[in-house]
């Protein structure tokens, strides 16, 4: 249950910096396909939730690990979505190249958030 209400705060959250402007205020996704990424990498970073607490369960060491190199994995995403954007924005003939890498790290970085907080949060809950 607690796992439940993890991923429902993770998605809670996304919805929140969605709402309030603060992804599209910081160029992490475009304005135009705004909506339609936020709910894609939404959806990815449940099934990668549920993916990571299945294997848990199986590989407790290997969901460990994975956990750990998604940390790495978010940090790379956002800050690679960060630089495409800005290539992006800057070029005077918008490259295509980068609004691409822009579209899918902005997939990437909504769907490890989704899951970090999703597995984590139950951790930091059952602390004593």
């Amino acid at each position: 249950m607690i796992r439940i209400i993890a991923l429902a705060v993770a998605l809670g959250l996304v919805l929140i910096l969605h709402l309030t402007g603060v992804i599209k205020a910081n160029d992490l996704s475009h304005p135009f396909w705004h909506v339609q990424a936020t709910m894609i990498g939404a959806g990815l970073g449940v099934a990668l939730t549920v993916g990571l607490c299945w294997l848990g369960g199986r590989a407790p060491g290997l969901a460990k690990l994975l956990r750990r190199l998604c940390i790495l994995g978010l940090l790379v995403a956002l800050g690679v979505t960060l630089y495409a954007a800005r290539y992006f924005i800057n070029s005077a003939d918008y490259e295509p190249v980068a609004g691409r890498i822009w579209y899918l790290g902005y997939h990437a970085t909504v769907a490890l958030f989704v899951m970090l907080i999703g597995t984590y949060l139950p951790r930091l809950i059952n602390r004593d």
